[in-house]
């Protein structure tokens, strides 16, 4: 489940003062990936200079709201929070999965966003793999610093068979070409990068689970 992060340190007071300096700035800088990240934030297909999302869209209401502009912080997905915790960015925004881990770095708004895990696979393998189960042993594309690594890691996998990428697309390619055997991503992520009109070689299994 994502939500925003702002910095910790302890929480309702690291809270007020990023608020505070948000309001005397008049612009709320928001840490996020443009990089592959669709749906959530990612370059315009059509127009390599806009970037566009569903967290675009939030973040244009919630600036609007508090009265001031936004400004989006670029970074690699896996170091937003890092970026976050330096203070590069006010707050992140960008399908950041809320875990117990992060949460003793950073503090989380209320979820606004809720995913489940699912699993891609060729189409030619669709009868041979049909869980996580299925695939022991095999190679599991992901996104690096995604909760899907945590999953596949309690689940048995090895570093060795957990292949990151460094963008939500890459996975997809990889295992169109046979690099890994499978790709473990949050659904939304699935249906955008690897629906039937988007790469046909490729299998979303139905069943979705809870990471």
């Amino acid at each position: 489940t994502p939500g925003t992060a702002s910095p910790r340190a302890d929480a309702p007071k690291a809270a007020e003062d990023t608020l505070a300096k948000i309001k005397k700035a008049g612009v709320i800088n928001w840490g996020a990936d443009p990089s592959g990240g669709a749906p959530f934030v990612f370059t315009d297909p059509k127009d390599p200079d806009k970037i566009i999302g569903f967290e675009i869209d939030i973040m244009e209401k919630l600036s609007a709201h508090m009265g001031v502009k936004n400004e989006i912080v670029k970074g690699q997905w896996d170091t937003l929070p890092a970026n976050l915790i330096a203070g590069r960015s006010d707050i992140v925004m960008n399908g950041l999965e809320i875990n117990e881990e992060r949460k003793k770095k950073v503090a989380f708004s209320t979820p606004y966003f809720v995913y489940e895990q699912q699993l891609t696979v060729r189409v030619e393998d669709k009868g041979k793999y049909k869980s996580l189960a299925d695939l022991k042993g095999k190679k599991v594309g992901t996104l690096s610093g995604a909760e899907a690594n945590n999953v596949l890691k309690r689940a048995g996998f090895t570093e060795e068979q957990i292949v990151s990428h460094d963008d939500s697309f890459t996975p997809y390619r990889n295992l169109e070409l046979g690099r890994v055997d499978a790709v473990l991503q949050e659904n939304v992520i699935a249906a955008h990068y690897a629906g039937p009109e988007k790469m046909p070689k490729l299998f979303n299994i139905p069943q979705t689970f809870e990471p």
